[in-house]
């Protein structure tokens, strides 16, 4: 009587009651969840090293020609500009948090001096 209700309740949820289930299932399903954490929180520190990595180089960048045209504020000083660019490296790069990692890091290396300068860009991005 007992099997009957566990296989009733099973059809019901649809999912196999942890009593039922053997130990290797056991196994492979906490190593899935184990596996999937790690790679997540591998996948953050990914993503914080590059951050890293893309910082440094506009560091190195903004000592070129890249920078000057970023310190000289040719297109930041006009909103309507930036926005515009903005939109355009967003079509070009296909992603708007690339381009939101990018202008973060362009201002916390010090290319773009002033954040208020970039927020008509983070605009254009997000469309």
């Amino acid at each position: 009587m007992q099997m009957i209700f566990v296989t009733h309740r099973y059809e019901q949820t649809g999912r196999i009651p942890w009593k039922i289930i053997s130990k290797r299932e056991k196994f492979l399903y906490l190593l899935n969840i184990l596996i999937r954490i790690l790679v997540f929180i591998f996948s953050l520190y990914l993503f914080t090293i590059t951050l890293d990595l893309m910082t440094s180089a506009f560091i190195l960048l903004s000592r070129s020609i890249f920078g000057q045209i970023f310190r000289s504020r040719i297109f930041l000083k006009n909103p309507i500009i930036s926005l515009m660019f903005g939109i355009i490296i967003t079509t070009i790069l296909q992603g708007s948090s690339t381009v939101t990692s990018i202008i973060v890091s362009m201002v916390g290396s010090g290319v773009v001096d002033d954040v208020c300068l970039v927020i008509p860009m983070i605009m254009g991005e997000n469309k």
